[in-house]
Formats: structure tokens, C-alpha cells, sequence
């Protein structure tokens, strides 16, 4: 996939996306920084609209080292990492809103 494509959010087909996932559960951090590519601005903005865009910096940071960490193991029980990502994402969005939102 080409930057552009990643800045203009094309959809990527599963096999492409399985093969980058198989590539970070390597330890590829070419890899990872395609993967982080694809999910940063979804997840940057799920979080965004829970905490606003300042907290939301550094909980997509934390949230996709994270990630980076639990690649190999997310892999290994035949997960998805952008999955895993996205529904972690939700989750803290979820945990991190402000009561009465």
C-alpha cells in the first residue's frame, strides 16, 4: 500500500492486512509503521471524541506500543491486531468518557 493510499484511507483487502499483521508479529517495524498508518487516525479519532484531541495523542501512542508489545501473542491466538486494536480502542474510549457524554 502507498502512502497515499493510507492518507486517503482506502480500504485494504484481508489478505494484504494478514500478511502486514504476520510481518509485525515478526518484529517488523517496517511493518508496524504501515499498520500504525492505517489504524492511527481511526483509532486517534475514536478516542478523541471520548477525551478530547489532546488525550487522545497520547492514549493512541500508548495504545499502539501496546500493540507493538502484544503482537506475537495476538498473532498466535489467530487474532487480528487491528481488531484487537480497534476493539481496545472502543473500549477506552468507553472507559475514559467524561459521565453524561
Amino acid at each position: 500500500m502507498t502512502l497515499e493510499a493510507q492518507r486517503t484511507s482506502a480500504p485494504i483487502d484481508a489478505t494484504t492486512l494478514a500478511a502486514i499483521e504476520d510481518r509485525v508479529a515478526a518484529g517488523d517495524r517496517a511493518a508496524f509503521a504501515e499498520l500504525t498508518g492505517l489504524l492511527a487516525p481511526r483509532v486517534h479519532a475514536t478516542l478523541s471524541a471520548a477525551t478530547g484531541a489532546d488525550r487522545a495523542d497520547g492514549l493512541t501512542v500508548a495504545l499502539l506500543v501496546d500493540a507493538w508489545e502484544q503482537a506475537a501473542r495476538i498473532r498466535h491466538r489467530g487474532a487480528s491486531i487491528a481488531g484487537w486494536v480497534l476493539a481496545r480502542s472502543h473500549l477506552l474510549a468507553t472507559a475514559t468518557s467524561a459521565p453524561g457524554d
